[in-house]
C-alpha cells in the first residue's frame, strides 16, 4: 500500500482525532473533507482508499510518500510513527 504523510506535522497533531489524520491513503486519489461526514468509519467504508484531510486546513499538495508492505491503515500508522517505512522519492 502506497501511504503519504503531511509535511507539516504540527498542523496535523492539532486536530481533534489526531491519529486518523497521520497516513492517508491515495490509491485512488480521492480527496474526502471530514467535515461532511458523519464518522471516520463510515468514512473508510463507503471509500476505503480516499485521502482523508485535516477537518481544520485545506489541503495544500505537499505531501511525502512512503511504501508500506502491509494492508492495514494501522499497521502502516505504527510503521510510520517508528520510521520503518521506505520513503518514495
Amino acid at each position: 500500500m502506497k501511504v503519504a504523510v503531511p509535511m507539516d506535522m504540527d498542523t496535523i497533531s492539532d486536530a481533534d482525532s489526531a491519529k486518523y489524520f497521520l497516513i492517508f491513503k491515495i490509491e485512488e486519489k480521492e480527496v474526502v473533507d471530514t467535515k461532511t461526514l458523519l464518522t471516520l468509519e463510515e468514512m473508510l467504508k463507503e471509500k476505503p482508499n480516499a485521502i482523508i484531510l485535516n477537518k481544520r486546513e485545506k489541503f495544500n499538495g505537499k505531501m511525502e510518500n512512503y511504501f508500506c508492505e502491509k494492508n492495514d491503515v494501522d499497521v502502516c500508522i505504527l510503521e510510520f510513527i517508528e520510521g520503518n517505512l521506505e520513503k518514495i522519492e
